[in-house]
């Protein structure tokens, strides 16, 4: 799982801007669900194309990037992002979007 400051971090990389509140905003069932206790359920909420097209819509742009980064990060969390092209990671993210699009429709038992 990748915390907030990595997120932030792989944006000022690749937008010159941490896009915080895109990231706030994607996590923010963590502080429902906490990790310690839910593991990645509070991804089932925004990780997912309304998620992503509500940050473009938000944030413009930059936010439906930082949504697709934030995506791809969650899904590997161990991916050597900056070894790679903004381009070549948006369609690394379209692949981690499915994933989570498919985890969602899982049943799900707390």
């Amino acid at each position: 799982m990748a915390w907030r400051d990595r997120h932030e971090a792989d944006c000022q990389y690749f937008l010159d801007d941490p896009m915080s509140e895109v990231h706030k905003w994607l996590d923010a069932y963590a502080e429902m669900y906490p990790v310690t206790h839910y593991l990645d359920y509070h991804r089932r909420f925004r990780h997912n194309r309304k998620g992503v097209e509500f940050c473009r819509k938000t944030w413009g742009d930059k936010g439906y990037k930082a949504a697709m980064l934030h995506l791809l990060r969650d899904y590997r969390d161990g991916i050597r992002i900056h070894h790679h092209t903004l381009r070549e990671c948006l369609v690394f993210a379209r692949k981690a979007l499915k994933e989570f699009e498919k985890e969602a429709k899982q049943p799900h038992i707390l």
